[in-house]
């Protein structure tokens, strides 16, 4: 592990002042460094803040597959696939609170494709708690042969949507789907008069300082993205800047701007004197909002009482805190928020396997374990 470089990052403060173990530290890193060298991942990224104050923020691995002498950095970017969501729910809540939308508002009230018997029971938030009764997320249920095709824009994306029955009457079975996300998108763009990218931008971006996220990676960037793969670099840097599935998965961004957005979230709707959301709007979202007794299959986990927020997992297991929020994001990466221990945790494990415990869930439970 000797020859593993690990490189350091902005930090406001020490372990020691944020009430952390040091030897914690130690130990993260060489959790991480074993995972790159059994090629679990290939670079890692962690951050860690108390208080509003970050007290480690540390990089290692490699930045391009076909470059073996590039290396992650603190400021690297990275997608992160469906955290995106946590942006898009909070822009739904933002309308919200402007009385352009109401929670329980029916889709075909927006979407005149969901004003049939079938579908006209659907409203936001079920869309937001992935409980719409629509096609869950291509794998969900561990089929061996998931359903897909190819899909050409956003109209193709409501008929694929809206085809067959509903799984389950809406409200009652939990099934993850990054297509009811999309929808959300065309909601925001329809309902705002601007993109879906233009206003995550300018009511998200950049009130918040989150210089360092783009739905397009601007060409003087590309040095500093991430890529794992010949397919991966074909995505990042091919796709449009305005793209029908931005909303469910589309954001590219870095450690210390996801931060940012979960500080805001710490602070009850507000960052650097810029209001996001109401307090009140901030409870609504990260209390658990599903009925009692909820299943969720969960990729084959087969929860019998699924908890879940407005756009944020309600965290279970492991050491976090009760009442701490989160999402994670294929690729890997993951963003966690704990308002008991007023601490935010931000990993991004980038990898070509498919979720492992031990580069997703060991991780958290060591950096809980330094919480002093």
């Amino acid at each position: 592990m000797n020859d593993i470089t690990i490189r350091s990052g902005k930090v406001d403060t020490t372990p020691e002042d944020a009430r952390y173990n040091t030897e914690t530290i130690r130990d993260l890193d060489n959790l991480f460094m074993s995972l790159l060298e059994r090629r679990k991942i290939r670079a890692a990224c962690y951050l860690l803040a108390r208080e509003g104050k970050v007290f480690v923020h540390k990089a290692m691995g490699q930045l391009k597959y076909n470059d073996p002498g590039s290396e992650f950095q603190t400021d690297s970017l990275r997608m992160i696939a469906s955290i995106t969501k946590v942006f898009t729910a909070v822009a739904v809540m933002q309308l919200i609170e402007q009385g352009l939308l109401y929670l329980e508002q029916p889709v075909a009230a927006i979407i005149k494709e969901f004003d049939t018997p079938m579908h006209n029971g659907i409203n936001l938030f079920h869309l937001m708690t992935h409980t719409s009764g629509l096609p869950a997320e291509g794998g969900y249920f561990c089929e061996p042969y998931p359903y897909w095709r190819e899909i050409t824009d956003m109209d193709d994306l409501i008929h694929l949507f809206l085809e067959g029955p509903l799984r389950f009457k809406p409200g009652k079975i939990f099934a993850y789907s990054t297509l009811g996300y999309c929808i959300l998108g065309e909601i925001i763009k329809r309902v705002s008069g601007m993109s879906y990218e233009k206003y995550i931008q300018q009511n998200l971006f950049e009130p918040l300082g989150m210089k360092d996220s783009f739905f397009k990676i601007p060409r003087d960037m590309y040095n500093r993205v991430c890529i794992v793969n010949k397919e991966e670099e074909e995505k990042s840097y091919k796709r449009p800047e305005e793209f029908f599935f931005n909303a469910g998965g589309g954001i590219t961004s870095t450690a210390y701007d996801l931060f940012r957005f979960g500080q805001m979230m710490l602070n009850k709707g507000t960052y650097n004197n810029a209001r996001i959301l109401g307090r009140k709007t901030v409870e609504a979202m990260t209390r658990n909002r599903l009925e009692p007794y909820t299943p969720a299959f969960y990729w084959g986990r087969d929860v019998k009482e699924w908890e879940y927020g407005i756009g944020f997992d309600i965290a279970q297991g492991n050491m976090v805190s009760p009442g701490t929020i989160d999402h994670e994001g294929a690729g890997r990466s993951a963003l966690y928020i704990d308002p008991s221990e007023n601490f935010i945790a931000v990993y991004v494990v980038p990898t070509t396997i498919d979720w492992d415990a031990e580069y997703m869930e060991n991780p958290r439970s060591v950096m809980w374990s330094g919480i002093l």
